[in-house]
């Protein structure tokens, strides 16, 4: 085990290969966390939207996209009823027959007389009897008479589950409705004539219109799919982009992280030692590079990198961060306040004095920080320069672990402890990155009083929109600059893999003509 200025290097034990095994639990900081990587995009305060604005259609489009299959299974289930429906329903036959009718009663309007004689046709039962029996039917039939408009027709329709049966039986009704007015003329009723001027074909299927039935249920399916399908999002607090913890958090992005491999992550290793040149390295180099543009910026030195609530991966992004800022030529000192669950000792293998033995005055400063080789007396960097070019440039990294936590953790915390603390550090290094406790969990407000900016880190596989409301509102309270956050558990997507593996893959040089 490392233990303050006191530790060497041993054969077998380099962070180049990770031959070490780390003492202790599992670390918590953030070894479960994926990431991924991507470009920033500079926003300010004023440009971000509030979440409790209006939704535009270019939203409701994307709710629409992510719920398609909700939407897709109801329109289904629709059909599906609907054709179960109609398959269940009776099929149902109608024909119809016409008779004109003549010598209407002058004391009557035209309409109303022809009205009349079609209420006196379809509820006669002297009629019905008379169609009963020339058709020998067990029960009397029923009639459908309606006048047509703007003419002295007489539309006579019958519905059977037979077609031929529906046909006789308008054809039949209409033959003894005339006959019916027939023997009231005779009988020197005055009555209106009636006249067979079209009989009744076999009957057309009206019951069931499975093709109106299917479209009606996938319409009102598609209706019922897309209402729950907003519905689902409405209540689903998951966040679904980094476009929505910029605006929730109203901050600019600094990177995608992509997820450590299971391999890293159950041997307390970091990608940057391990993989310094995988995919996985890619996200927090771009991370490197936008804090460097946003520190200068912000002339910031210390830097407090936080998160919501534990497992968020905030300490693997700031000892990722830490060893490629020492890389690329910068004294960086990685110190651990997040003294409830410290877990920076453990990728770095350091079992001594730290942040709580200074804060009590039983070790000095300089005794307490652990300097990291970040390559070996004779070897090469990790980018494969030689050990004096790297020297030259001033890359060093030194780790301030937490240390055995005392029964008082409160007077460790003390915030002019914790002031004085960083302020000698400032003076000493040209960065210094502090990991702290969760925002929301309260430490980090007070310690944030004490560095130049903040990172913020959101696990995007965790974080819901309530705590981002949370977080923002805790932000503003913080008077310490914000020079943005970085996203993790984001899918790391083949199409970005294999653009860098294409990018990465040598060319052949042209050859030249002689």
């Amino acid at each position: 085990m490392r233990h303050g200025r006191d530790w060497h290097p041993t054969h077998g034990a380099d962070l180049q290969g990770y031959g070490y095994q780390p003492q202790g639990g599992p670390r918590r900081g953030g070894g479960t966390v994926t990431y991924h990587a991507a470009a920033t995009s500079e926003r300010t305060e004023s440009d971000l939207t509030n979440s409790q604005e209006p939704r535009t259609f270019r939203e409701y489009l994307r709710v629409a996209r992510r719920q398609a299959w909700i939407i897709a299974a109801v329109a289904l289930i629709g059909v599906a009823a609907a054709a179960f429906f109609s398959a269940r329903q009776q099929k149902l036959y109608s024909s119809s027959a016409t008779v004109v009718v003549s010598g209407f009663d002058p004391s009557q309007p035209p309409e109303m007389f022809l009205q009349t004689q079609a209420d006196i046709a379809s509820t006669s039962p002297e009629l019905a009897e008379r169609v009963r029996k020339a058709l020998h039917l067990r029960n009397r039939p029923g009639i459908d008479v309606t006048p047509k408009t703007n003419s002295a027709l007489l539309t006579f329709s019958s519905t059977t589950s037979i077609p031929e049966l529906s046909a006789r039986i308008a054809t039949e009704y209409a033959v003894q409705f005339k006959r019916f007015q027939q023997r009231l003329a005779s009988a020197d009723v005055r009555t209106a004539r009636a006249f067979l001027v079209r009989p009744a074909t076999t009957g057309s299927k009206v019951q069931p219109k499975s093709s109106r039935n299917i479209v009606l249920g996938f319409l009102f399916g598609l209706i019922l799919g897309c209402g729950l399908a907003f519905l689902r999002d409405a209540l689903d607090t998951r966040v679904r982009s980094t476009e929505e913890i910029s605006e929730s958090l109203g901050l600019p992005l600094l990177a995608r992280l992509p997820k450590p491999a299971a391999e890293l992550r159950r041997s307390d290793r970091l990608v940057t030692v391990s993989e310094p040149d995988g995919l996985g390295a890619e996200g927090f180099k771009i991370m490197r590079a936008n804090v460097d543009f946003a520190r200068m910026e912000a002339e910031a030195k210390t830097l407090l990198v936080t998160s919501a609530h534990e497992g968020d991966g905030k300490t693997t992004t700031i000892a990722n961060l830490a060893v490629l800022l020492a890389r690329a030529g910068q004294h960086v000192v990685l110190v651990d306040l997040d003294l409830r669950r410290p877990s920076i000792h453990q990728f770095f293998d350091l079992d001594g004095p730290g942040v709580a033995q200074v804060a009590t005055g039983a070790v000095a400063l300089d005794d307490a920080l652990a300097p990291i080789p970040i390559v070996w007396p004779g070897g090469t960097s990790w980018y494969g320069e030689s050990l004096d070019r790297l020297q030259a440039s001033g890359g060093m990294l030194e780790v301030l672990p937490a240390g055995p936590m005392p029964a008082r953790l409160d007077d460790v915390l003390a915030s002019n402890i914790v002031a004085g603390m960083l302020d000698a550090l400032r003076r000493r290094a040209d960065v210094v990155l502090i990991d702290s406790t969760p925002l929301l969990a309260g430490d980090a407000m007070a310690t944030s009083a004490a560095v130049d900016a903040l990172v913020i880190v959101v696990n995007i596989d965790v974080i819901r929109r309530p705590v981002l409301r949370e977080m923002r509102r805790v932000l503003d309270s913080i008077p310490t600059r914000k020079i943005g956050f970085a996203v993790t558990g984001v899918d790391l997507g083949a199409t970005y893999s294999e653009n860098i593996i294409n990018y990465r893959r040598p060319t052949r040089k042209p050859e030249r003509v002689a």
